[in-house]
């Protein structure tokens, strides 16, 4: 049986189509056994059960119901120049916005945080610039929840930053400390004898800070 091409019309009169659903075996005036393939020959399956399932327009789409709904899922599987596999949400405009790609080479990019149990002595880190007052970022994928319940020990190094300075100006740190809420305080005083000679002028810093987070060993020793 050939299949008719794509757009073709309906045969007249409508051709009747034998769809194979399996072989079965005929013993002594009964069946005795039932088998999907035989000499070579396969019954071929569609739906949940399909061998293969491809596209006509070089994507393929899966999603949860028969239109597109803003904010529904979909699972994009692309071809042409630049394959790749797409999990995301629907747009208004039909579109998918990306939250998950898997490129051609292997690359995964993810648009939120990837999340997991690490093994016991793993270190994630981060770093950066913060002023007195704010909170001390924590390392991607790490939550306030696991350090707070003792599942990551934080290890924080922080280093005074020199504030803008003029040629005839010299600062020194009064306090660089950070709290149990990983709260930064920083305190400079800055000297300038063109401006004051009298005496220093204190106010708030900045600091250069570097946050280690250490995944703790259970009670098992990993």
């Amino acid at each position: 049986q050939r299949p008719p091409a794509i757009g073709a019309p309906p045969a007249d009169p409508p051709a009747r189509w034998l769809v194979l659903l399996g072989y079965v075996r005929w013993a002594d005036g009964h069946f005795s056994g039932v088998e999907t393939m035989a000499r070579g020959v396969a019954a071929r399956f569609a739906g949940v059960r399909a061998d293969t399932v491809s596209a006509r327009s070089g994507a393929l789409t899966l999603r949860t119901g028969p239109e597109t709904r803003e904010g529904e899922p979909a699972l994009v599987l692309s071809g042409g120049d630049t394959p790749n596999l797409v999990f995301g949400l629907y747009q208004g405009g039909g579109a998918v916005s990306p939250l998950m790609t898997v490129a051609a080479n292997g690359n995964l990019s993810i648009e939120g945080s990837f999340g997991g149990r690490m093994p016991a002595g793993s270190t994630l880190v981060t770093s950066g610039t913060a002023t007195d007052g704010m909170l001390l970022p924590l390392p991607s994928g790490i939550t306030p929840e696991q350090v707070a319940d003792g599942r990551v020990v934080l290890h924080v190094h922080l280093t005074p930053h020199p504030p803008p300075l003029a040629e005839t100006a010299l600062f020194s740190a009064v306090e660089t400390t950070v709290d149990g809420d990983r709260r930064v305080r920083c305190r400079v005083r800055v000297y300038n004898p063109a401006v004051n000679w009298k005496q220093p002028v204190e106010q708030p810093g900045a600091v250069d800070f570097l946050v280690l987070a250490t995944v703790a060993a259970t009670n098992g020793g990993g």
